[in-house]
């Protein structure tokens, strides 16, 4: 079942052996190589029906 509001809460219910305060840590404070992320994500995207042969990514942040 998916909650509605999506908040640490909410993803505690769901990640074993984690509480609100440890993912907040985590999310807000813990170092961690962004380049794994970014890497996934960009595999991720590439798999995609429709992507290019060359993908490229447009971030846009005017939604916040």
């Amino acid at each position: 079942m998916q909650a509605r509001r999506k908040n640490m809460e909410r993803m505690a219910d769901v990640v074993p052996d984690s509480d609100e305060l440890s993912l907040q840590y985590f999310i807000s404070n813990a170092e961690w190589d962004t380049t794994v992320i970014i890497t996934q994500v960009a595999q991720a995207a590439n798999v995609l029906p429709g992507a290019p042969q060359k993908p490229r990514s447009l971030i846009d942040e005017s939604g916040f």
